[in-house]
């Protein structure tokens, strides 16, 4: 059937076609807005990472830690608003809040307070702990402990700027576990022979990082004087850390009488004539020798370990040791004449650039039935080739697999408990938005994007249907 309607006048078709181009350059508008929003938000952190991570991105230690941690845990996030942890700092505590939430027993609350906009909840704070200022409050059981921005922080030498050097994780989960599983164990450095310091913060003779990091550990660093009159009662792990002059007979009988009666230590030595200890050691079951490269060999790196609770959680972590010599099970020797044999194994395989192949440099030695009397039920003993590897400088070089090794060893000879591994989980996908941010995201989502959608197609749908 042929269109009876009369032709449009000239301008009236120049008007709808004026009045086409405007909403064809509005429709362009919005999905330019749409766009710059998306991008606005996506810089604000409303964004999402499609990789699977999981439980939130949360270290696997901080997942052991949270596993075997039940009951009523609080953490308090107190910051200036212009301090540079303040913003990480949020972030870290509702991570942990998402993540406690698939651990069963374990109920997790967390609370933020400005210290400049929340003067009352801020001063009853600081009246409660003075220090809580820039800081992060872990509370369980009656118990708390206010980790400040220094302990926060990353070890000096990491680089980056301030809120780069944030390291709240390390120490939050560190206190988690002090809180929940007390060690109350006393380690006890043996001083007066050139060992290192555990109170000094020189970078070559001090061991200061170590001792800060193992009281975080939940342990009592001490330094004693000698032991010529024997080793205090309350001692529970003795650590001779690189002794530079010998022994003397009266300091060799208190170690093997400590040892003799189930104590725990650890001994750091550089060479086989180190302190005159060789012959004790070899009692207990661990031989010295000179390393490969002979005493002219540097530095030396580790990446393998032996299936040792003292080496427990290394796999694929370096270390790096100086000069370290061969510490191996004794093959003959005192030990094997001895009814209660002591078993000694092999904990760290290291090796020189070009000087041949991997040689032990630190030994385990039990005795799971000493003699009667013995408090902790059995004597522990590992010997390390290498005194160096825990000093200030290296460590403080940003070599946190020398410390986590010599933690591991001490747990293992403190008997300290472990938090076990949780059940293996599901990966879960993490969006990567903050806790607080997915009602606004759902909003957008929900209201914003259809509304949009549906403007667009009012705005392309409008002239078209008045020249239908």
């Amino acid at each position: 059937m042929a269109d009876t309607r009369p032709p449009r006048p000239p301008r009236d078709i120049r008007r709808r076609r004026h009045s086409a181009g405007v909403r064809s350059f509005a429709a362009v508008a919005l999905a330019a807005g749409v766009l710059v929003a998306a991008n606005v938000l996506s810089a604000k952190g409303l964004y999402a990472h499609w990789g699977i991570r999981p439980h939130y991105a949360l270290s696997e230690r901080t997942q052991r830690v949270l596993a075997d941690t039940d009951g009523e845990l609080a953490l308090c996030a107190a910051f200036e608003r212009s301090h540079p942890f303040r913003t990480p700092a949020r972030r870290l505590l509702r991570e942990y809040a998402e993540a406690a939430r698939t651990f069963a027993g374990l109920h997790l609350t967390i609370r933020e307070i400005d210290l400049n906009h929340d003067p009352v909840e801020a001063a009853a704070l600081l009246r409660r702990f003075p220090s809580a200022a820039n800081a992060v409050v872990v509370s369980y059981r009656g118990h708390d402990r206010v980790l400040d921005e220094y302990e926060l922080a990353a070890p000096e030498g990491s680089g980056g700027d301030e809120a780069a050097r944030f390291d709240g994780e390390r120490a939050i989960s560190a206190a988690i576990l002090r809180l929940a599983h007390p060690v109350r164990r006393t380690v006890c450095f043996v001083s007066g022979h050139g060992e290192f310091d555990p109170e000094s913060d020189h970078p070559v003779g001090g061991a200061s990082a170590l001792a800060r990091a193992l009281a975080l550990g939940g342990y009592e660093v001490r330094r004693l004087a000698g032991i010529e009159r024997g080793v205090p009662s309350d001692c529970g792990v003795l650590v001779v850390a690189g002794p530079r002059t010998m022994f003397t007979a009266q300091d060799i009988e208190s170690l093997s009488s400590f040892l003799s009666r189930g104590g725990r230590a650890l001994v750091l030595v550089d060479d086989p004539h180190a302190a005159g200890l060789a012959p004790l050691l070899r009692v207990w079951g661990v031989e010295l020798a000179s390393a490969p490269g002979g005493p002219g060999a540097t530095r030396a790196s580790a990446l393998e370990y032996a299936a040792h609770d003292a080496a427990r959680d290394m796999d694929n972590v370096l270390t790096v040791f100086s000069a370290p010599c061969v510490v191996r099970p004794a093959e003959s020797g005192p030990a094997e004449n001895r009814a209660d044999k002591p078993r000694a194994e092999a904990l760290v395989f290291a090796s020189v650039s070009g000087l041949g192949p991997r040689y032990p440099v630190a030994t385990a030695s039990e005795l799971t039935a000493p003699g009667a009397g013995a408090p902790l039920g059995g004597t522990r003993l590992v010997v390390f080739g290498d005194s160096e590897f825990v000093s200030n400088g290296m460590l403080g070089g940003g070599r946190e697999g020398n410390a986590l090794l010599f933690s591991a060893a001490l747990n293992w000879v403190a008997g300290s408990p472990r938090p076990q591994m949780p059940p293996a989980a599901t990966d879960t996908l993490d969006a990567g938005v903050a806790p607080d941010s997915w009602p606004i995201l759902v909003l957008l989502l929900a209201l914003g994007v259809p509304a949009a959608i549906l403007l667009f197609g009012l705005l392309v749908w409008s002239p078209l249907s008045n020249q239908l």
